[in-house]
C-alpha cells in the first residue's frame, strides 16, 4: 500500500488500473479531521446524531453507467453518513440492491443441518522464502452430500475473514451456520459448498502490514493450492482439479469476504477472474 494512501483509495486505484472507466471521489463540502483518533471521535458523533454532511457535486451521473463501483470504509460498524447523505431522496439505481434482516429463526438449529470438514492441505510460505508448509480451511457440505455421489455437483463459494481472523472463523459462529442450513432448507439457496480459508499460516506477521502483504499473495495460494485440493476431493462442477477444469468451471465459483476480506475479495476479481464468476467484498 502506497504511503499516505488509504486502504479505499488504494483499492479503487487498482480497480481502475485493471478496469478502466472514471474514479470519482465523494468530498466532503467541510474536510475531516486527518488524525486517526480525531477523526474516529468526529464519526462516532456524526453517527450518533444522524449526520448528514454535504458533499461536492459529482462531475459524473452514476446512472448512466452499467457498472458502478462504490467503496468507503466502515466507520463504526457501517457506512459514513457522508455515503447516506449522497444517496437519501434518490430513486435506486438499477445497477444496486439491497439487503434485509436475517430473521431470527434462521440462527435457530435446523433440523437438515450441513457437515463442515477440516481440511489440510500443502502450500508454500510466498511471502518469506517459498518454503513448504501445511495450510488449514474449513468445507461445509449442505444436508444430504455423499461423498460416493459422483454425479451430483454442487457450486462452490470461498469466503475470507478480516484482520487478525482464521480459517473456519465463519463456522465458529453457530448461528452463521445455521443461517446457511435454513437458507438451503426453505429453498431459497440452492445446496453449495463453503470454504472458510485464511490469507495467514503457521510463520504470518497477524499486523496490519504484515497483513496486507499475506493477502497481496493469496491468489498464488489460492490458484496453486487450495482450489486445487478442495475441489479435487469435494464435488463441485470442476470435473478435475486440473487448471483447465477449474477454469471451465469459473461459472459456479465465487469469492467474498469481510474488512480485509473484502479487499482479498478484490485482490481476486484482479488475478482470479479466469477461475471465479462472482465476487462478494463486504
Amino acid at each position: 500500500m502506497a504511503d499516505g494512501m488509504a486502504s479505499v483509495e488504494w483499492i479503487a486505484n487498482i480497480i481502475h488500473d485493471n478496469v478502466g472507466g472514471e474514479l470519482i471521489p465523494i468530498i466532503p463540502s467541510e474536510d475531516y479531521p486527518l488524525e486517526y483518533e480525531a477523526l474516529a471521535d468526529y464519526a462516532k458523533k456524526e453517527r450518533d446524531n444522524g449526520g448528514r454532511p454535504a458533499f461536492e457535486n459529482l462531475s459524473i451521473d452514476p446512472a448512466s453507467y452499467d457498472v458502478v463501483f462504490v467503496g468507503y470504509p466502515i466507520w463504526w460498524y457501517e457506512m459514513p453518513m457522508i455515503m447516506d447523505a449522497s444517496s437519501e431522496n434518490k430513486e435506486p439505481m438499477e445497477q444496486t440492491r439491497y439487503t434485509t434482516v436475517v430473521p431470527s429463526s434462521y440462527k435457530t438449529e435446523s433440523d437438515y443441518p450441513g457437515n463442515v470438514t477440516r481440511l489440510d492441505y500443502a502450500s508454500k510460505d510466498y511471502v518469506r522464502d517459498g518454503a513448504a508448509i501445511t495450510k488449514t480451511a474449513y468445507v461445509y457440505t449442505p444436508y444430504g452430500y455423499d461423498e460416493n455421489d459422483e454425479e451430483t455437483r454442487y457450486n462452490i463459494i470461498y469466503l475470507m475473514h478480516g484482520w487478525g481472523g482464521h480459517a473456519g472463523e465463519y463456522f465458529d459462529y453457530t448461528a452463521t451456520k445455521n443461517v446457511f442450513d435454513h437458507l438451503i432448507e426453505n429453498g431459497e439457496i440452492p445446496p453449495l459448498i463453503i470454504v472458510s480459508a485464511s490469507f495467514y499460516n503457521e510463520n504470518s506477521d497477524t499486523g496490519f502490514s504484515g497483513s496486507i502483504a499475506e493477502f497481496r499473495q493469496f491468489h498464488r495460494d489460492f490458484e496453486e493450492n487450495l482450489m486445487p485440493a478442495v475441489e479435487g476431493r469435494f464435488h463441485t462442477y470442476a470435473k478435475s482439479a486440473s487448471d483447465e477444469d477449474l477454469k471451465a468451471s469459473r461459472d459456479h465459483r465465487a469469492f467474498g469476504g469481510f474488512s480485509l476480506g473484502s479487499v482479498t475479495t478484490w485482490m481476486q476479481f484482479c488475478y482470479d477472474t479466469d477461475y471465479i464468476s462472482y465476487f462478494l467484498p463486504m
